[in-house]
């Protein structure tokens, strides 16, 4: 391997680093401004990993009964993918995404595991709470 393969490597994988940093960086700003205007109820998030095809992030903002009140979701094959509404949800319980476990398309699975997550994260925190039998 002579000397500008491995500098048009570097040079690639730097990129490849920048554009990363780029998405976790805006993925945390929106989380942020999401959990200032949702401060009473959940935020939940999931997420399709894509290799050759596009992936997937979906947030959802949940109220204290389980309606879906707002969703995000942020669609694409490159770091440049930004978040965008998403109204399909909105207005349903998230019990009825992990009722059906399987949606088509990267939206719907990402939906099923955001909602899937939350289910957990509860169910962990009932079980937490509630006092041993002695």
């Amino acid at each position: 391997m002579g000397l500008d393969t491995a500098l048009g490597l570097l040079a690639l994988w730097a990129c490849s680093w920048a554009l990363t940093t780029i998405q976790v960086r805006h993925y945390r700003q929106f989380m942020n401004q999401l959990q200032q205007m949702f401060h009473d109820g959940y935020l939940t998030s999931g997420i399709v990993r894509g290799t050759f095809r596009r992936g997937c992030v979906v947030i959802l903002a949940i109220d204290r009964s389980g309606e879906i009140v707002s969703a995000y979701c942020m669609e694409g094959r490159t770091s440049l993918a930004r978040f965008q509404p998403y109204a399909d949800p909105i207005g349903c319980m998230f019990t009825d995404f992990v009722e059906h476990r399987v949606l088509p398309g990267v939206r719907g699975k990402a939906l099923v595991e955001a909602c899937s997550l939350l289910e957990q994260r509860l169910i962990r925190d009932v079980v937490e709470v509630s006092p041993s039998a002695g």
